[in-house]
């Protein structure tokens, strides 16, 4: 939700398309939608600015309708353009000199701007601009009209400034409006002041800049090539797959980067992984299932079942052959890469070599401690499928029994401090009921 010279509120005149798009990269945005108050002048240039860039820049518009002001936000397709701005303007009754002029108002009740934003001519998405401030659904609406907008099935977002307030009406719980609305935050690129906040009194009051871009903003889960419709779903579905900045952290999960082989079967085998899920893909007999065995010796690590253990022995000495070279490039959960070197070597137990990326120095350090890694071969899975006993090691195998070998330690010993004074309660009994019987 992003405003341009062509907002007749945007206080710097002077800025170029150019100014917009390198900002919004800067603030690491991955899409903007392009929505002046009732014009979509600058759609064009703004996209041409954005073109050999990595920013999805989606057609839109800031909609002012009734005798209310209320602001709804229509967004087109990336593929749409400043005249189908101009065609939906023209549908909502807004001639070409009132382009760009807030109080530009569209004389239709607001369901009504909804149907024609989400109709077949257009196909937009219609949004509940700021929703919860001036010229909001919730600050200047109310009663049966307010409740008949939200339940409107094709109004598909809310968009809030206190995103906790405007949830805890739209959530689905609220039986005013018995319905679950996505809500998400935007900048819509306020004026602000040297201490990067909002200013809401004076001579800026009310007006856009472009030093309010990404000033609030939202996480969607779509594809990398961001679409209209993957919004729409992330709209439909807003519980998995919207998230607001204070609720996102970034997590980094370790993972095996890069592998490389230098003889046997594989040899010249350069791979690199993506850091979510791989898949192996080939032919029977292509060396998929030796892929695994050789990431498990160059990570040591090996199987707890004898039968398999010497099987992926007998693949070493056949497949990759003496002196062979097996190097995995991982990175932890810290971000740090390390790439493990391992030989073998039958001669001298096939020596690993750790090299820490970061300061290019070699490290001595336990490997399952450094990348603690789970590998299982086909016949090893089977195995475990087929016998109980196994598939309780295999289970254990997740369960740190270390961190409470000391409390049980402890109990233990409480146990038989217990049952000694039990026996010793016990004995004393006996002893008194006896000396009993011999005084009567």
């Amino acid at each position: 939700h992003i405003h341009t010279p062509a907002s007749s509120c945007f206080s710097d005149k002077n800025v170029s398309p150019d100014d917009i798009i390198s900002l919004a990269l800067d603030k690491g945005l991955s899409a903007i939608a392009i929505t002046d108050h009732n014009s979509g002048e600058y759609i064009d240039m703004i996209k041409k600015a954005a073109e050999g860039t990595p920013l999805t820049v989606f057609p839109g518009v800031e909609i002012t309708v009734g005798d209310a002001h209320i602001h709804l936000i229509a967004i087109l397709d990336k593929d749409k353009n400043t005249r189908d701005i101009g065609d939906l303007l023209t549908t909502l009754g807004i001639l070409h000199d009132q382009y760009g002029k807030k109080n530009t108002f569209v004389q239709k009740t607001v369901s009504e701007v909804i149907e024609i934003i989400s109709s077949k001519n257009f196909n937009g998405l219609a949004i509940a601009a700021h929703i919860d401030s001036t010229n909001g659904i919730f600050d200047d609406m109310e009663g049966e009209a307010r409740k008949e907008v939200i339940k409107n099935p094709k109004l598909l977002a809310a968009e809030a400034i206190d995103y906790e307030k405007v949830y805890k009406f739209l959530d689905g719980s609220d039986p005013n409006y018995q319905r679950k609305l996505a809500v998400y935050q935007a900048s819509d690129n306020p004026y602000l002041d040297k201490d990067g906040k909002i200013i809401v009194t004076g001579e800026h009051s009310g007006e856009h800049n472009i030093n309010g871009i990404g000033y609030r903003y939202s996480y969607f889960k779509v594809d990398e090539n961001i679409s209209l419709e993957s919004i729409r779903q992330c709209f439909i579905d807003p519980s998995v797959r919207i998230r607001q900045s204070f609720e996102y952290k970034e997590k980094i999960h370790p993972f095996i980067k890069k592998v490389k082989i230098n003889s046997g079967f594989l040899n010249d085998l350069n791979l690199d992984f993506h850091n979510g899920m791989n898949s192996i893909l080939g032919a029977k007999g292509v060396g998929k299932s030796l892929l695994i065995e050789f990431m498990r010796f160059a990570l040591n690590q090996g199987s707890s079942n004898e039968d398999i253990e010497e099987d992926h022995e007998e693949k070493l000495s056949k497949q990759l052959g003496q002196y062979g070279q097996v190097e995995v490039t991982i990175q932890d959960e810290t971000g740090k890469e390390f790439v493990i070197t391992r030989i073998y070597d039958t001669s001298e137990d096939s020596p690993i070599n750790v090299l820490d990326s970061t300061s290019n120095g070699t490290i001595d350090v336990d490997i399952s401690s450094l990348f603690p890694v789970l590998f299982l071969s086909q016949t090893e899975i089977i195995k475990i499928a087929e016998d109980p006993d196994e598939q309780l090691k295999f289970i254990d195998k997740f369960f740190d029994f270390h961190r409470y070998i000391n409390q049980i330690n402890y109990l233990e010993a409480e146990l038989k401090k217990l049952d000694k004074s039990f026996a010793d309660s016990l004995e004393a009994y006996h002893n008194e009921k006896s000396i009993g019987k011999i005084l009567e």
